[in-house]
């Protein structure tokens, strides 16, 4: 029997970044974001313009940004990136064990695109059809409410200092952006993209979607 059969070996392989990366779908789902975010910093505006979604992009049939623009995030700082994996990783792991690798990146496509072309609807209706959409917020607040279903009391340090359940903290993000949305008041934020993945990840929840 060789080091590579031992139970001592598996174990540290399985916790390697690279393992995390290759094999699982949370650490794939983060290296892609941070790929891509790499990609924008380094190609600059132009490189951003084509995976951005906006009603101008989809109209001219470039519907392919309604999961490109769910990978790219602000190329001006890291931290609307930072964020957003960061709640990924910590609500992502759980649920990965749960549902396993595919099941978990379906679902997280699926509320990627749903959030996405609900930002660009509100836009549209608006009349602001060269908005620009991108961001995994919405995808990240889909896995964060599938997350409450399964989870509601587990506990948390919101701010890394207040302590609150899961579900505190996840009907405080709804309702700022339904605030937000119906204020005007967004700054910016993608309120509608957080809502629809909220949606998919409470309808994914509840009806068990997975069996589909």
């Amino acid at each position: 029997m060789g080091i590579h059969d031992r139970d001592y070996w598996r174990g540290s392989s399985e916790r390697s970044p690279l393992a995390f990366v290759f094999r699982s779908a949370v650490g794939t789902l983060i290296a892609v974001n941070v790929a891509v975010w790499i990609v924008q910093v380094v190609g600059g505006p132009l490189v951003t313009e084509v995976l951005v979604a906006s009603p101008e992009a989809i109209a001219s049939l470039r519907l392919w940004t309604l999961v490109t623009a769910a990978f790219a995030h602000s190329g001006d700082s890291v931290w609307h990136l930072a964020w957003n994996m960061l709640f990924l990783y910590f609500f992502g792991r759980e649920l990965e064990a749960i549902y396993g690798r595919r099941e978990l990146t379906v679902f997280y496509l699926a509320a990627s695109v749903v959030s996405i072309a609900a930002e660009v609807a509100v836009h549209w209706i608006a009349g602001e059809l060269g908005a620009r959409v991108l961001g995994a917020s919405g995808a990240v607040m889909g896995v964060v409410v599938l997350f409450t279903l399964f989870y509601p009391n587990r506990q948390i340090l919101f701010m890394f200092f207040i302590p609150m359940p899961v579900w505190a903290l996840c009907i405080l993000f709804v309702l700022q952006d339904i605030l937000g949305l119906v204020g005007g008041s967004s700054n910016g934020v993608a309120n509608m993209a957080h809502l629809a993945g909220a949606a998919v990840g409470l309808v994914y929840g509840l009806l068990d979607l997975r069996a589909l």
